[in-house]
């Protein structure tokens, strides 16, 4: 009756709206990172001529700058003592800064395109930098918030299945947006393309974190202030076993969702030779991702939600060893290069039927991949934190981290692989709007071995990671009727 009555209770302090505009809070996050997944390798190896291995140098330079900035930032989140509330004072004062951080990295660097290849990766890697910074101080306090909010294990499924869908918006965004402005196809002047997209990205950010900045009901919690310590926020998390699973479950299913996202342009440009289809197949497989939302919620209740993750994480592998049996599909091949279809309706028809069940089995891995583990996240935290010192932002100074690994990592996988496998950068006139750069059978295998291959192993890993997490709505239940009453064991017995 108790447990009952506490599920009412929490079910009633997250309303709709406070749902509503906590998902709103997702939006510039996914919008800025999935951009930089679908274009930031295309904009610096065809664009400003990079080559791929130095490309991929500057996003794991920002992993090492990441493993400072994390745990700094959830300590500060921790401590805070804003009028605004502890974490929803930094979504208001760094979403414009965030929202600018896009619009600079993408056309500050094209002053530079005519400079030597020392000074290009400088630019970009300070501006990367300072995106990581900014997006370190945004992404850590809002992914906080979700522990305040309710502490009610379906609720918390609700909550992520409303983060999810603007994750699903946000990324539909991303692919639509820069295809519309031609980016689907880089070339020497796509100059103002980027121009353009950077500051559509940065008056979306703006005005979808500034809502959810002013407008979501963060409770105020009683907390006491305490120094910083790499060690209490980074490390000592990692020793409780339930949250170091659900960070390392995380950290796969980004890692396998992200490496598809970025690799895709150039498995449909260069493996399959269909460029048109890079729209309607990544639109599609958010679409349907979306769609999969209430499924994913109702089987997480009859089941759990561990199970549904794995479920997915069968579906997303089958899908993706259907994708191998694609052949090349250009129209002819001459001096380097393959003319293609230019229009989306011949494309479509060209693309295998059993291809199509692929991208739809990809599309539930993708949706369950979203959604559930940010759900699990605030579980695992409620199971480790203790009532005095209320440091949710040591737990996610470390989600944060993780997750930009995850979502940083594939570049350096995708530029190591294409210049061990020597990929080769378009070099044609611009003007020929049909064809696109023939690569060689070992630059090929290289980019389905990252599309396909690295987030199958992912996808397994995952699986693995979640097989003895034995967190259930009962222990969870049980595990804050005892944070009411004094501090949680868990953390003492670390």
């Amino acid at each position: 009756e108790n447990n009952m009555k506490q599920k009412k209770n929490s079910q009633n302090d997250c309303s709709f709206v406070t749902k509503l505009t906590y998902g709103l809070g997702e939006f510039p996050g996914t919008l800025i990172v999935s951009i930089i997944n679908f274009l930031l390798m295309n904009f610096l190896t065809d664009y400003l001529k990079i080559d791929p291995i130095w490309a991929g140098v500057i996003t794991f330079l920002g992993i090492v700058f990441d493993a400072i900035t994390d745990p700094w930032a959830g300590y500060l989140s921790d401590n805070s003592t804003s009028k605004w509330g502890r974490r929803r004072s930094f979504m208001l004062k760094f979403t414009i800064p965030l929202g600018i951080s896009v619009l600079l990295l993408f056309c500050i660097p094209q002053l530079f395109t005519q400079s030597s290849e020392f000074l290009k990766v400088l630019v970009v890697l300070v501006l990367y930098l300072l995106y990581i910074l900014l997006i370190t101080l945004y992404k850590t306090p809002y992914g906080a918030i979700a522990s305040d909010l309710t502490k009610d294990y379906d609720t918390r499924t609700s909550l992520a299945a409303f983060r999810t869908t603007f994750i699903v918006i946000a990324t539909l965004a991303s692919v639509i947006i820069p295809d519309l402005l031609g980016l689907s196809k880089i070339t020497p002047s796509s100059g103002d393309a980027f121009f353009k997209m950077g500051l559509i990205m940065c008056i979306l950010i703006i005005v979808f974190g500034l809502i959810s900045g002013f407008f979501v009901k963060e409770k105020n919690v009683e907390h006491t202030k305490q120094k910083y310590s790499f060690k209490k926020y980074f490390i000592d998390s990692l020793k409780i076993k339930p949250f170091r699973q659900v960070c390392f479950n995380f950290l796969f299913t980004n890692l396998c969702i992200t490496t598809i996202n970025m690799a895709l342009i150039y498995f449909l440009n260069y493996y399959v030779e269909l460029p048109k289809l890079f729209t309607p197949i990544a639109g599609g497989v958010v679409i349907l991702a979306m769609f999969f939302i209430p499924l994913f919620s109702k089987i997480c209740k009859v089941k759990s939600k561990n199970f549904t993750q794995n479920l997915a994480a069968i579906c997303m592998i089958v899908g993706l060893v259907i994708l191998i049996f694609i052949p090349r599909l250009g129209l002819s091949y001459q001096d380097g290069l393959t003319t293609v279809e230019t229009s989306m309706g011949a494309s479509l028809k060209a693309f295998p039927w059993y291809a199509y069940i692929g991208v739809v089995l990809i599309a539930f891995g993708f949706g369950a991949f979203e959604m559930i583990p940010y759900s699990l996240m605030p579980d695992a935290i409620d199971f480790c934190i203790d009532k005095e010192h209320k440091d949710e932002g040591a737990y996610y100074g470390v989600v944060s981290f993780v997750f930009k690994v995850g979502k940083s990592l594939p570049s350096l996988f995708l530029g190591l692989i294409l210049q061990i496998c020597q990929y080769q950068e378009p070099n044609f006139d611009e003007s020929l709007v049909n064809v696109v750069q023939t690569q060689s059978d070992l630059a090929r295998f290289g980019i389905a071995l990252v599309f396909i291959g690295l987030p199958i192993l992912f996808a397994l890993a995952s699986i693995l990671i979640m097989r003895k997490y034995n967190i259930t709505r009962e222990k969870l239940t049980s595990q804050n009727q005892e944070l009411q009453g004094g501090t949680n064991e868990n953390e003492n017995n670390v």
